[in-house]
């Protein structure tokens, strides 16, 4: 009994400090939505899925159509968001979620979306995205101490349909009706609702150059992607990553693609770290059919493009990663002579004798991104000790049986 009172104690401080050594993991990155007047004065911060400047619950301006702007009642611009902000139908928080067909929920923040294609035909999502450096500067660390061996990515692929046909989770008809297994345990019938509304598509790490499926077996992979679940993940360039769910071969090993009938199609991506030291920048998003042919594809920012805007952001997204230049020093010395005060005259005997000692060097404060890498390392050391304790603990204990 004690030795599994220790081993508890000892797996729950394992887990703590292991938690220490992914806690620089990644978010979905979202555009900043601060809100500033003509002369720099901050207005407040929009609500990006309502559109709407609010002041508790007063309206002070909405977003104009270029998702940038705010305008009062009358349409006089009042000001301008940080970032442009997400187009009607996408929203941008822990998730990336667009919306392909909708019949409208204004409570949900989801207008009528219509882009009039077969959303049933729909086999295959890919994300493009890269990792940058984090939003919040007070939480962000560098992007060049990115290290995926430690810093975690995973999430899951969005993809949900329902109402109409489809139902609700109070109300859908039947995808199976219940029945038995072969030992006559009863299996739970499943609606159309669970079947279609949030599937689990999972998916965990990313790839790194070289990585392949093939390299999972060989043993030659460097990254942390999962190639068992059905995922194709390419390495485009340092940062930069494309990530394919197949809906037609989900991992579930059933067919996925969506039934027809539904008052709601949305597809995106989650990252479940919901760390701001780095964040996942989606760039591009497409649907395409079992053939391969886009059918419909958006920019980062959720604005429907054609596939040529399409091929023009792999592209740009494909250049070779140029690390960010370092702060220039100013170098400048002041050539002005010092004013010298009567009490500084009356020091003079004790100013020459400072001035044989050694100077004095001042550390400048590690920055949060040398912490934070410290961190982790601090971490990961822990979890070891932690292990080897727990080790010693069952030798001594089972010789003392």
């Amino acid at each position: 009994m004690k030795l599994k009172k220790v081993l508890a104690a000892a797996v729950a401080s394992l887990l703590t400090v292991s938690a220490l050594a992914v806690s620089a993991s990644a978010a979905i990155y979202v555009p900043n939505a601060e809100v500033t007047d003509e002369n720099g004065n901050v207005l407040g911060t929009l609500d990006a899925k309502k559109r709407q400047l609010l002041d508790g619950e007063t309206l002070i301006g909405t977003l104009s159509d270029d998702n940038i702007t705010v305008v009062d009642t009358d349409g006089n611009v009042i000001g301008k968001c940080a970032e442009e902000q997400p187009a009607p139908g996408l929203t941008i928080d822990a998730n990336w979620l667009i919306q392909l067909y909708n019949v409208g929920n204004e409570a949900e923040g989801k207008p009528p979306t219509d882009y009039g294609v077969d959303v049933t035909k729909i086999a295959s999502l890919t994300a493009y995205m890269e990792v940058v450096k984090g939003a919040n500067e007070e939480y962000a660390i560098d992007l060049d101490l990115y290290d995926p061996s430690i810093d975690g990515f995973g999430g899951s692929f969005i993809y949900s349909a329902n109402g109409g046909a489809i139902g609700s989770q109070s109300d859908s008809p039947a995808y199976k009706e219940e029945s038995e297994d072969e030992f006559g345990n009863k299996i739970p019938a499943v609606s159309m609702f669970d079947k279609y509304n949030w599937p689990h598509n999972e998916w965990w790490g990313l790839p790194e150059e070289g990585d392949s499926p093939e390299g999972v077996e060989a043993g030659t992979n460097t990254g942390t992607i999962d190639y068992g679940k059905k995922l194709h993940a390419e390495y485009i360039r340092k940062f930069a990553y494309s990530l394919t769910y197949d809906v037609a071969n989900d991992t579930s090993g059933e067919d996925m693609v969506w039934p027809a009938g539904g008052e709601c199609y949305q597809v995106g991506l989650q990252e479940w770290g919901g760390d701001l030291a780095l964040n996942l920048k989606i760039r591009a998003f497409v649907c395409k059919d079992i053939d391969g042919n886009v059918m419909l594809a958006f920019d980062g920012l959720g604005n429907k493009v054609d596939e040529t805007e399409l091929n023009a952001i792999i592209d740009d997204l494909s250049q070779p990663y140029v690390p960010a230049a370092p702060a220039e020093e100013d170098t400048s010395e002041d050539t002005s002579a010092p004013e010298t005060s009567a009490a500084e005259e009356n020091n003079d005997e004790t100013t020459s004798a400072e001035a044989n000692e050694p100077a004095a060097t001042t550390a400048a404060p590690a920055s949060s991104s040398s912490s934070t890498n410290t961190g982790l390392i601090i971490g990961i050391i822990a979890a070891v000790v932690v292990v080897i304790v727990v080790i010693v603990i069952i030798v001594v204990l089972k010789k003392k049986k």
